[in-house]
């Protein structure tokens, strides 16, 4: 994760860019009934995660058919 700038206080973490487009990272479950993407390594929705954890574009999940997670996005 990135951390940028200050919100009322706190930092902001955003997650990291793939090369030099403004396609985000995001972070999936590798298992073989996972359906989503998260915003974060870290998201309650990854605790179930019974395989590996990886960072793909978020592009490449849209395309892979994963919708955003409900509780990161």
């Amino acid at each position: 994760m990135v951390v940028c700038g200050m919100l009322l206080g706190g930092f902001v973490s955003v997650p990291p860019v793939f090369g030099s487009g403004s396609d985000p990272a995001v972070y999936v479950c590798t298992g073989k009934y996972a359906t989503t993407y998260h915003s974060t390594a870290k998201c309650k929705g990854l605790g179930n995660c019974k395989a590996s954890v990886k960072s793909i574009s978020r592009s490449s999940a849209v395309k892979a058919g994963r919708k955003p997670c409900k509780v990161c996005w």
